[in-house]
């Protein structure tokens, strides 16, 4: 029997990590002025957003294996080589955690207090995606922070940039030298494909349909100056970090229906009340699709043109990718949001499953 629900945690673990060493391998030389720099985003700085990860990590890991949880970190006398070594350990901790659990164990209801005292109860897989999709938030901010030191990723954190440098699939030789030429990793080696649990993963797509709500409920008070003002991150502003957000989701059914379209470029005077509609239709039509290809067809290869040429993944790639993308993107218009003096509601994924349990 394949073991689905393990299989997305170990691959999504990869992808973490991946994620991790990226960030970390930019941290090099970094000055401690430069690692403690101000800005509004996360917790406020470089290196007190990478404690924060490890932190939450920690104390997760601790609730999960019955241990007491220590203070949480505050990263004091923590060196960029000191938070390397604890994100590898945590990191490694983690993998080790889901690699060794029983099967049954991703089902099982997990008793635990959050840092105020209070109690809950959630499934591990519910859990762990919580942390995991709390990593990919962060880095989200933790690479703005690292533009503002004038160290860039090309392509960035996206998933599908992890499976092009871990493929299951292996790119044409004239696009895979198209796209070294950007900078961007290309793996040679094909690597096992863990198929994920389709469950997961829709449950992880109706938390994006969700918080990206919450976005809007704040959003809506903006005036247009506001929605189109340039924050040099993201699409620029977040009237274009939105329509991005849905052109890209609009990109990809095409692609899994193999109907390919160029990627579209919603109207920039396309006003919140219209564009509300307009996901909730693209979000309609993509659980259609999902339900129609089913755990049976996500190995399914697509075809997309990112502008390099034609790139082939698994479909669930392409999905997982979607989700991924989401969180980045709302890291970046939660940051503009605050900055326009907006308060989003949480977007943890933690408060997704609260709220959804709260409402059953």
């Amino acid at each position: 029997m394949i073991d689905f629900i393990r299989n997305f945690f170990d691959d999504f673990i990869r992808f973490h990590r991946w994620g991790n060493g990226k960030l970390l391998s930019l941290t090099q030389g970094l000055t401690d002025e430069a690692c403690d720099a101000s800005a509004p985003l996360g917790p406020g700085s470089l290196r007190a957003t990478l404690v924060h990860l490890v932190g939450a990590q920690r104390i997760w890991l601790d609730r999960w294996q019955g241990r007491a949880s220590g203070p949480f970190p505050t990263g004091d006398g923590w060196t960029i080589s000191r938070i390397g070594e604890e994100v590898e350990a945590v990191d490694q901790e983690l993998a080790e955690f889901v690699r060794n659990v029983p099967i049954d164990t991703f089902g099982r209801s997990i008793d635990y207090a959050n840092l105020k005292g209070d109690r809950f109860q959630h499934r591990l897989s519910d859990l762990l995606l919580h942390v995991l999709n709390h990593a990919v938030h962060h880095r989200s901010q933790l690479l703005h922070f690292l533009k503002r030191q004038g160290r860039c990723l090309p392509g960035g954190l996206d998933y599908i940039f992890y499976k092009l440098a871990h493929p299951s699939i292996l790119q044409s030789t004239a696009v895979a030298e198209a796209c070294r030429s950007y900078g961007i990793e290309i793996g040679s080696v094909v690597e096992k494909l863990l198929i994920p649990d389709i469950d997961l993963i829709q449950r992880y797509q109706g938390y994006g349909d969700w918080a990206l709500q919450r976005v809007l409920n704040e959003a809506q008070w903006l005036s247009d100056e506001q929605l189109d003002r340039d924050w040099s991150m993201g699409q620029g502003s977040l009237r274009k970090t939105l329509l991005h957000l849905c052109d890209a989701e609009i990109w990809w059914q095409s692609n899994w229906q193999g109907q390919p379209i160029p990627f579209p470029k919603s109207p920039i005077e396309t006003t919140l009340e219209v564009y509300s509609k307009n996901w909730r239709s693209m979000a309609a039509e993509r659980t259609r699709l999902v339900t129609q290809i089913g755990q049976s067809g996500l190995e399914k290869v697509v075809t997309a043109d990112f502008g390099s040429g034609p790139l082939q993944f698994r479909i669930v790639e392409s999905m997982i990718q979607l989700c991924v993308h989401g969180t980045l993107h709302r890291a970046q218009a939660n940051n503009m949001l605050r900055s326009l003096g907006r308060a989003v509601q949480p977007l943890d994924y933690v408060v997704y499953i609260r709220d959804a349990a709260s409402a059953s």
